[in-house]
């Protein structure tokens, strides 16, 4: 049992709730029912003219007191009608300065009224762009003026866009012809680039001196004397040696890339830093984004097991094709692998009506509407008895299914087995609720009541799995009930196995196997599993039951004792800003709610082996630290301890089976981030551990 601590200050926390209306105002582009007047089942998409996004206004062009008008300019190059439902002007005179009688930014009052509905450029309906007036007015003195226009719409990407309005000397103006890089989907293992020009519309020379990038590690940018990002182990951002000069009314050019290695979704920020004065500090910001939007297949059963059938006999499996994606599947090939068994073939009866006779080919592809699916059968003809291995199954024949299509996984591998057979064996059949790719912690359901015989029913079922390093956990109720259920908590590959015996005793000829791939879908994921060989069951519960470690993450303001003696307070064991086992759900960042700028610790073991698991979605542009303490060994001694640590799917560390005595604290190292990578304690490869770290602030076992 853990013991709190003696001297814990408790503390409030603020929440804030935000209630959001789903459509009828036409602000959110949430889901909502079509009946009500501004519901839209396809998207708008706002453009900005001018495209920068900025009005620049020169003062030697406005002569004191004078006013001079500008045009911001809104269209819809969407497929649905944009609804404009807010348009503000944001502007204070700057510290110490006066506008006198007129404000120096005003907005003419529009001539249509909120919210504008705006029709598709280039369509038969009107109007397709609403214009708004910005209003100049020079004030008396020179110092520079600056604020901006917030535009709302239902624009699902881009909900609220910004136009910047500065008014100053002559200087440098950084902007870019793209605010948002969007790639959309990217197939896997492939890499696209996109050209960002980088434009200086100011009247003076501009210097671009250097880059970084943020979030998703999988961006990159390169061009003259740098290449930065694009994967793990990279540097995120560089101080330019000979700065990119950029003359006034001149565009130069960088490569932004994306490289696909999964399809979880991917934001980040590139930073551009010049002598721009407008940008400031912070660099003037693109946004990235990608594996967003864009087609994707779901296919079911990915792995189609015929077991035993009759010689010279034909056995059909259907293949259910679904497009899950955000825009139309287009599937443009169903073939079986030249290199298969010749015993199986593709049968294509099933397909809609108008598909060319042998499937769909590039030039007459077969297009799979959002949410719907097609079914392909694969057909299976033994032409002989399958010869038998030492523990007399039958070596099955094998073969794969192709199907082309457009998704990220724009070739899926469908693996095809069965035997011929004197007999028919029963056929065992594995569906997962959760799917083929889920996150830590998801609880599975597996489900083998699908499966079948020739004769009968199916009377008796066995499961087995093959775990990722680390994992323990269990068949729950047991490895012979038709639907148990799994906590996949450790990221990796889980091969679930599955026999069945039909009413005669007859055991399936071959297993039905099924893998599940579990990967974090977290900008920073720690994962903690140890083992202790006193432990004869690492998979029992209950107190005591085995060994306790927690693991720690401590943001760069956490403080306390120097227990290590390095001279600095240590973060270990802060009530704030350590989140472990006492404090799982800090709140560090926004007291938005809905703000996924916080760790979670989202699994704490307290009887044995693991894991704890850490994460945290949106983090700061800091270091943060990770430990783990050997908090109560309960009894069974010394043990080995593992951490893992990810930058989405992408392992960035990786240190096994440390060995830990009781009330050891092994800090393991420092993740950085926007670099997303990891530097072990005190410079140390592997850490520091500190023998007997006990907190005097907490009561120790």
């Amino acid at each position: 049992m853990r013991t709190r601590p003696w001297a814990a200050a408790s503390a409030l926390a603020l929440l804030l709730a935000t209630a959001l209306h789903a459509c009828s105002d036409g602000s959110n582009p949430g889901p909502c029912d079509p009946s009500e007047p501004f519901c839209l089942t396809e998207a708008a998409d706002l453009e900005v003219e001018p495209v920068d996004r900025v009005v620049l206004v020169s003062n030697e062009a406005v002569p004191q007191g004078d006013s001079l008008e500008q045009v911001v300019r809104l269209v819809n190059t969407g497929d649905g009608t944009l609804q404009v439902s807010s348009v503000q002007l944001e502007y204070a005179p700057p510290a110490g300065a006066s506008d006198g009688a007129k404000p120096a930014f005003t907005l003419v009052d529009p001539v249509f009224s909120f919210p504008a509905k705006v029709h598709t450029l280039g369509g038969a309906d009107f109007p397709q762009g609403v214009e708004l007036r910005v209003v100049y007015t020079r004030p008396p003195d020179s110092a520079p003026r600056s604020g901006r226009l917030v535009i709302k719409s239902n624009d699902p990407v881009e909900p609220t866009v910004t136009v910047d309005l500065r008014a100053e000397a002559g200087s440098p103006v950084l902007t870019t012809d793209k605010k948002t890089l969007d790639f959309k989907l990217v197939p896997m293992d492939e890499a696209h680039s996109f050209k960002l020009n980088l434009l200086n519309i100011g009247t003076m020379p501009l210097n671009v001196s250097g880059f970084a990038l943020a979030g998703d590690i999988r961006f990159g940018a390169k061009g003259p004397g740098f290449d930065i990002g694009g994967g793990p182990n990279k540097i995120r951002s560089i101080d330019l040696p000979q700065a990119i000069p950029v003359p006034a009314g001149e565009t130069r050019s960088v490569d932004v890339t994306f490289a696909s290695d999964a399809p979880t979704p991917a934001e980040g920020v590139l930073r551009i830093f010049s002598n721009d004065p407008g940008s400031g500090a912070t660099g003037y910001e693109v946004n990235l984004v990608a594996n967003k939007s864009g087609p994707c297949v779901q296919i079911s059963p990915r792995n189609v097991q015929f077991g035993g059938k009759l010689v010279g006999s034909v056995a059909t499996i259907d293949v259910e094709v679904t497009s899950c994606g955000s825009e139309p599947l287009r599937i443009t090939s169903f073939a079986i692998d030249p290199a298969s068994s010749s015993d199986f073939g593709v049968n294509t009866s099933k397909l809609p009506v108008g598909t060319p006779e042998g499937g769909p080919t590039e030039a007459a592809p077969l297009v799979v509407p959002v949410n719907e699916s097609v079914v392909i059968g694969v057909d299976f003809v033994p032409d002989e008895v399958n010869p038998k291995d030492a523990d007399n199954k039958p070596i099955p024949d094998t073969g794969t299914l192709l199907i082309q299509s457009n998704a990220f996984e724009s070739l899926a591998k469908i693996p095809l087995s069965g035997a011929g057979a004197e007999s028919e064996c029963p056929v065992p059949v594995i569906k997962v609720a959760e799917g083929d790719e889920v996150i830590p912690q998801t609880v599975l359901h597996l489900d083998g009541r699908q499966s079948y015989a020739a004769f009968g029913g199916i009377v008796q079922y066995q499961w087995s799995v093959a775990q990722p390093d680390g994992s323990q956990s269990t068949l729950v109720p047991s490895v012979t009930d038709p639907q148990p259920v799994f906590e996949a908590n450790v990221v990796g590959v889980y091969t679930f196995k599955l026999d069945v015996w039909d009413e005669s005793n007859t055991k399936s000829c071959e297993s039905a196997e099924y893998q599940v791939l579990v990967q974090p879908d977290q900008a920073i994921h720690v994962e903690l599993t140890w083992v202790t060989p006193g432990d004869a069951d690492e998979t029992d519960t209950g107190e005591g039951k085995g060994s306790d470690m927690d693991l720690h993450f401590a943001h760069p303001n956490a403080t306390g004792p120097d227990l290590d003696g390095d001279g600095a307070p240590d973060p270990w064991f802060d009530e704030q800003w350590d989140a472990f086992w006492y404090n799982p759900n800090p709140n560090w960042g926004s007291f938005d709610p809905n703000a996924n700028d916080d760790p979670s610790l989202d699994r704490d073991d307290t009887d044995g082996a693991g894991p704890e698991n850490l994460n945290l979605g949106v983090p700061e542009e800091v270091g943060y630290r990770v430990a783990v303490h050997y908090w109560d060994d309960h009894g069974f001694g010394d043990a080995l301890a593992s951490v893992r640590i990810y930058s989405y799917a992408t392992l960035i560390y990786e240190r096994l089976d440390v060995p830990l005595n009781e009330r050891d604290l092994w800090c393991v190292g420092e993740v950085l981030w926007p670099e997303a990578e990891v530097v072990d304690c005190g410079d140390v490869e592997g850490g520091i551990i500190v023998p007997d770290y006990v907190n005097p602030f907490f009561l120790q076992p």
